[in-house]
């Protein structure tokens, strides 16, 4: 842009310049590119496929509280949420099939006269985020070699660990009912809509690595959902009135008042 405005101000620029100019702007086009692709497929070469977590996690009842919540949210949006599941050709098959893994609470709410649902994640179910969890735990453990991109591998290297993947679609099957089956394309599909879901939760025990996973705004969804509240609550509180105390008219400013 500031070549173009040179050449706008300064018509003797030669049409040798103008090339040099774009060959130095294609140039350093090309090497940003370059740099981003070899960036990438370096996480991804330090990915594990093998990789299994040495011991799974145990949480306090609080912690664990907390973490059926976000399970029970996964298994919400694959269900009802996702528009990338809803739009597929076999999402009703594949919607019994995760279906089986939970149970559905509807809760009707006499104050506002509405209903809200609460997924019941079933025991198959929240073994294998637990030992989802502890991978992603194991995985963190990378994050001073990997710095910013830490996220990015953590979810290259769940998206391709056999392990897990195998776990997953052995629980899919496990949940079979009237010889409902699907191809393997199909499982990986909802498997990678797990993980892609599962890794926007941002969970708190993610945030002990260091300061890469930013805590406000992408924290665990009940986090967020306190953040929310106490946000409004504070604006409501500060929301100043219409009429100042300074404003409101005394007993002798009303005399006058009256008098004029």
């Amino acid at each position: 842009m500031e070549f173009q405005k040179v050449n706008l101000q300064n018509h003797s620029i030669t049409t040798t310049q103008i090339l040099v100019a774009y060959f130095l702007v294609r140039k350093v086009i090309e090497e940003i590119f370059k740099s981003n692709v070899h960036e990438n497929r370096n996480i991804e070469e330090c990915a594990d496929p093998t990789l299994t977590p040495k011991d799974i996690i145990t949480l306090n009842q609080v912690e664990s509280s907390k973490f059926s919540y976000i399970i029970g949210w996964v298994l919400f949006k694959l269900l009802k949420r996702d528009h990338l599941m809803n739009s597929h050709p076999k999402f009703p098959i594949m919607r019994t099939l995760l279906g089986a893994l939970c149970t559905e609470k509807v809760e009707y709410v006499v104050e506002t006269k509405s209903q809200t649902t609460n997924v019941i994640p079933g025991p198959e179910f929240v073994r294998f985020m637990y030992y989802l969890e502890s991978l992603v735990i194991e995985l963190f453990k990378k994050h001073n070699e990997l710095g910013p991109n830490i996220l990015r591998y953590v979810k290259n290297s769940l998206l391709s660990n056999s392990p897990l993947n195998q776990i997953f679609i052995t629980i899919l099957k496990s949940s079979t009912i009237n010889n409902i089956e699907l191809e393997n394309e199909e499982f990986g599909f909802i498997y990678e809509r797990c993980i892609s879901i599962y890794m926007k939760s941002r969970q708190k025990t993610w945030r002990d690595v260091n300061n890469y996973i930013p805590e406000k705004g992408a924290a665990s969804l009940r986090e967020n959902l306190k953040t929310m509240r106490s946000d409004h609550s504070t604006t409501e509180n500060k929301r100043p009135s219409l009429m100042k105390k300074a404003n409101l008219p005394t007993k002798g400013r009303a005399r006058n008042q009256l008098i004029l």
